[in-house]
This record gives structure tokens, C-alpha cells and sequence, in this order.
């Protein structure tokens, strides 16, 4: 064979050789399958590539027909050994433990080697194992790798019988072929696990993006319900339930600057003699009045209307678009009701202002109230007053 040529074919041997081995060492992510078949590169690597600097006694042509048949035989040897290799680290050892003692095993005897590979019985196992490591590919569904060794197959048969002169390069030419899709197919195999793994991340980071997401609006919805029942919590007096003193008076003013509304009024009451309850019954039995009182009240009124606590045993409610004749005949059947139905029994006295004849602002229609509840005092408690502007008698849906 041409000497040139030759040289060409080993230093491509070993380069394509060279790129399988590294490739199958280096690349991630690449199948466990891929990498054997990237392994046992490592056999015509070190047998052509190396070899034949330290050893001339075997021909460059016999090293490469060498390389050739044993590269199947370790592939079958890993791929049958592949359940007891925990690591990567562990493959790579054996095919170089397996790689050493075939360097060592023909530096030791290079002419058995020789007459190995031209006996009658040794060459025809040599096809056998090969064939075995074809069905196997074939089993596994390996039909790239299961090409590439039968294109290999191929060209060990053609450079095995050199009698056909000529065509002899043709057998060096197939390998070659063979050698170039295997890089090919460990490359391909790359690509696309690594354009798996990347649509993999892809989803990954999308379900952990709207995960997060999902998480915080949960949070938020979560947080912005706590800050709402906070908020509610801090309007609403611990003890009754009612309204305390500030979001009852902002109340008020939402009513009185709200073009919507026209008229409402306020009833504004106390516990007659409370002081004598405390002391009498404790402030426990207190403490179960003032509750009473809201309760009633919140049975009593409409839904619309509003109950606050303004400060000690003084209460206001608020009826929007009620008179004061109207808020007369509701507080009356108020106060009839805790009477009626309070243990211990007390009574209350209630003071009416209405907006807007009794006062412009909170302050003047509290006034006007606190007026009326101190003349239900003097004229001996439990009842109602109305100490405002209007009669009680005066048709107010006219006013």
C-alpha cells in the first residue's frame, strides 16, 4: 500500500479515535451506551496512535486489523459488564485495564498475535463475538451503533483477505467510515439529551416560576386578609363588638359629605345608674351588660344601621335616612327591648340629633344628642329625648 496513503489513514484513525475516546469522557449529557461506544475508541487509539513508536515487530497494517477486532470485543465485554459500574470513572478504568493488558499481551508475544489472526479457529471467533456484539445493538435498539460495527465488520473482512490486491484500501477506507460516524453518532447523541435536558430545565424553571408565583399571591392574598381582619379588629371594640369611638365618628362624617345620603340620625344612650350595676353585681356582670346592650342592638336594627362605642358605657347608633321622628319610634322599641330583656335588668336613656337640622358636623349632632340623653336624666331615665331643631311631630319626609 502507498506509503503516503497509509500515513493519512493512520494519523485520521487516530484523530477520529482520539475525538470518540475524549468525546465519550468529556460530554454531558451522553447515554451510558454512548459513552461505552466512546470507550472503546480507546483500543485503536493506543494501539495505532501509540504502539507503533514501540513496537515495530508488528506491521502497521496487522496493529490496525488488531485495533479493528478488538474494539468489538471490549465493547461487548463493557456493555455485558454494565450493571456492576457504579461510576463513569469505573468504566473508564476497566477499558484501560483491558486496553493494558492487550498492549501488554502483544508487546510480551507480537508473533502469536500474528498467527492469531490468520488461524482458521481463532478468526472465525473473532467474527462470531462481533456478530454477538451486532444482536446485542440490535436488542437494545442501538441501530446507529449497530451500523457503525456492521460497517466495521465489513472492513475487518476486506483487510482481513488481502489476496483481493487492489481493493484493499477499500477494507481501510470502510473502517475510516465507520470510524467518522461513530464521532458522528456520539456527537448527534449530545446534541440531543443536551437539547432534552435544556427543555427539561426549561419546564422545570417554568413550573418553579409559576409555583413561586402561585405561592406568592398566595402570600399576598394570605397576608392582605390578616392586614384586612387586622384592620376590622381595630375598628371594632374587643369587648361588644361595636364600632369604637373613631371609626364610629369618620363614620359619621362619610355620611354627612356624602351627596347620596340626605338625611340620617343618631341615637346617643347610656346605662342608667351603670355605676351602681358595677358596684352592686362587679364588673364581670358589667362587662355582661355592655355586651347585652350591642347584642340587643344588633337584633333590633336594621342591616344598614350602625352601633359604636364612644367611650365607658356610652353607645351611639347611627340610621341613615332616618328623621328624628322615625329614629324616635326606633329608639323607643329599642329601649323597650333592653328592659324587657336584659338580666340583671336595667334600663337605658337615649338623646336624638338629626342631620342635617340638628348640625353641620359630628361635634354640633353629638351635641344636640348628648343634650337629649342628659333630659332623659333629669326627667328619671329610661326614655328617649330630643332636644333638636324639629318637632317630632313634623312630617320630616316633607322637610
Amino acid at each position: 500500500m502507498n506509503e503516503i496513503l497509509l500515513a493519512i489513514l493512520i494519523q485520521a484513525l487516530t484523530v477520529l479515535s482520539a475525538l470518540c475516546f475524549t468525546g465519550a469522557l468529556v460530554l454531558y449529557p451522553l447515554s451510558p451506551a454512548s459513552k461505552r461506544l466512546g470507550y472503546s475508541f480507546l483500543v485503536p487509539l493506543l494501539l495505532i496512535g501509540f504502539m507503533r513508536f514501540v513496537n515495530t515487530a508488528i506491521s502497521l497494517e496487522k496493529l490496525i486489523l488488531i485495533a479493528s477486532f478488538s474494539m468489538p470485543i471490549f465493547l461487548l465485554i463493557v456493555t455485558i459488564l454494565k450493571h456492576s459500574f457504579n461510576n463513569n470513572t469505573q468504566m473508564v478504568v476497566t477499558t484501560l485495564l483491558l486496553t493494558t493488558l492487550l498492549i501488554f499481551g502483544i508487546q510480551t508475544s507480537p508473533e502469536s498475535f500474528i498467527l492469531a489472526l490468520d488461524s482458521p479457529v481463532v478468526f472465525p471467533i473473532l467474527i462470531a463475538v462481533h456478530i454477538t456484539l451486532l444482536f446485542i445493538l440490535r436488542q437494545q435498539k442501538r441501530t446507529l451503533d449497530w451500523i457503525i460495527f456492521t460497517i466495521l465488520l465489513l472492513g475487518n473482512l476486506v483487510m482481513a483477505y488481502r489476496n483481493i490486491g487492489i481493493f484493499l484500501p477499500a477494507g481501510y477506507a470502510i473502517n475510516l467510515a465507520g470510524y467518522g460516524l461513530a464521532l458522528r453518532s456520539i456527537y448527534l447523541e449530545y446534541l440531543l439529551m443536551h437539547q432534552k435536558v435544556q427543555t427539561e430545565h426549561e419546564e422545570i424553571r417554568s413550573d418553579f416560576h409559576h409555583a413561586v408565583e402561585r405561592e406568592v399571591r398566595k402570600r399576598t392574598r394570605r397576608m392582605e386578609w390578616v392586614q384586612d381582619q387586622i384592620k376590622e379588629k381595630s375598628k371594632v371594640d374587643s369587648l361588644t363588638g361595636a364600632l369604637m369611638k373613631q371609626p364610629l365618628l369618620n363614620l359619621m362624617d362619610s355620611y354627612i359629605h356624602s351627596k347620596e345620603m340626605r338625611k340620617f340620625s343618631i341615637l346617643m344612650f347610656d346605662i342608667d345608674k351603670f355605676k351602681t350595676l358595677n358596684d352592686t353585681y362587679g364588673h364581670i356582670v358589667g362587662d355582661k351588660c355592655l355586651k347585652q346592650l350591642v347584642s340587643i342592638a344588633f337584633s333590633t336594627l336594621r342591616e344598614n344601621d350602625s352601633i359604636g362605642r364612644y367611650g365607658g358605657d356610652e353607645f351611639f347608633i347611627i340610621l341613615p335616612d332616618q328623621t328624628a321622628s322615625q329614629a324616635m319610634h326606633i329608639a323607643e322599641r329599642y329601649r323597650e327591648s333592653v328592659h324587657e330583656h336584659t338580666d340583671p335588668n336595667y334600663s337605658i336613656s337615649i338623646g336624638i340629633a338629626t342631620y342635617p337640622w340638628d348640625g353641620e358636623t359630628h361635634k354640633e349632632l353629638i351635641k344636640v344628642a348628648d343634650d337629649g340623653l342628659y333630659r332623659s336624666k333629669e326627667l328619671g331615665r329610661n326614655r328617649v329625648s330630643y332636644t333638636g331643631y324639629l318637632k317630632i311631630d313634623h312630617d320630616f319626609e316633607k322637610a
